[in-house]
C-alpha cells in the first residue's frame, strides 16, 4: 500500500465513508482527483487538502507519520530561514503543546491553530 492510499484510508474512517465517490464528496474534489492522488502516490496534495480542511490534530499527526514528514507542509520544509529559527519555531509550539495539556486546553490550541492555518492560506 503505498503513502497516498494510507493517507486517504485515514480520511475515509475519519469521515465514515466506504468508497472513495464518498470520500471525495466530503473532500469537495472530484473522484477521479483521488484517483489520480492514489496512481501518483501524491502525499503532497493529500496534506495540502487535509490542511486546508477542520481536521483534528491527531489526524494531522498521523498524516505526519505515513508521509515521514515528506510534504513540507507540516514540518517546516517551505520554510526558507535558517534552521535555528525552525528550531525555535519547535521549541515554542512544543512549549505550547505541553502547556495545552497540562491545562486540558488542547481544544483552545487546536482552535488557534485552525485559524492559523487559515490566515496563512489566505496570505499566500
Amino acid at each position: 500500500m503505498n503513502k497516498a492510499t494510507a493517507l486517504l484510508n485515514e480520511l475515509m474512517a475519519y469521515y465514515k465513508v466506504g468508497t472513495l465517490q464518498e470520500l471525495a464528496e466530503k473532500l469537495d474534489v472530484a473522484r477521479n482527483t483521488i484517483s489520480g492522488w492514489k496512481s501518483r502516490d501524491a502525499v503532497n496534495s493529500i496534506a495540502k487538502k487535509i490542511y486546508e480542511l477542520d481536521i483534528p490534530i491527531d489526524t494531522l499527526q498521523y498524516v505526519n507519520e505515513v508521509t515521514g514528514n515528506a510534504t513540507g507542509i507540516h514540518n517546516g520544509n517551505n520554510y526558507h530561514g535558517k534552521a535555528e529559527d525552525k528550531s525555535s519555531y519547535q521549541e515554542k509550539f512544543d512549549k505550547l503543546l505541553m502547556i495545552a495539556k497540562g491545562t486540558d486546553n488542547l481544544d483552545i490550541l487546536e482552535e488557534c491553530l485552525r485559524e492559523c492555518r487559515r490566515k496563512i492560506l489566505e496570505a499566500g
